[in-house]
């Protein structure tokens, strides 16, 4: 009788030991959960903030002589489009990335630059409009009309 008990006792404990390590587990899995939350309500909030900072350089003089707000507009449109596939928007507004990637290629083209440029208020008007919404997908199919035309 004396082993049966010492069986049980050995049985108990190690149940005891894997619920244990089960809680461990369980709130380790949902540490790792709210982590992940945070890191991609970061990476939204980074992305809404380029979308701002990319609709204010489009409000700038972008023909001045030394060409740094051009350049200035073109580095936010890039930061905001290295974001976008990122960012949760994406999941709704599934071309937002390519758009964006779109405009920031043809910025670069130096023979388009007159157009972006001529155009630079629209796509200023687009872009407070993802601001504000960033899964906005009229938006964004607007901005690749304009990037179309370019």
């Amino acid at each position: 009788m004396n082993n049966s008990r010492r069986g049980t006792a050995s049985l108990i404990a190690i149940i005891i030991i894997l619920m244990v390590l089960l809680g461990f587990c369980i709130n380790s899995k949902v540490s790792s959960d709210n982590k992940a939350e945070a890191i991609q309500d970061r990476i939204d909030k980074t992305f809404v903030y380029q979308l701002g900072e990319a609709a204010s350089s489009f409000g700038r003089d972008l023909s001045n002589d030394d060409n740094s707000d051009y350049e200035n507009c073109v580095a936010s449109v890039a930061a905001a489009s290295s974001v976008a596939n990122l960012s949760s928007y994406e999941d709704d507004n599934d071309l937002i990335d390519l758009a964006l990637d779109s405009l920031y290629r043809a910025m670069l083209n130096s023979d388009k630059k007159e157009n972006v440029i001529h155009n630079a208020v629209t796509i200023r008007e687009i872009f407070v409009k993802l601001n504000v919404n960033p899964a906005d997908t009229e938006a964004t199919s607007e901005l690749s009309k304009v990037i179309d035309s370019l």
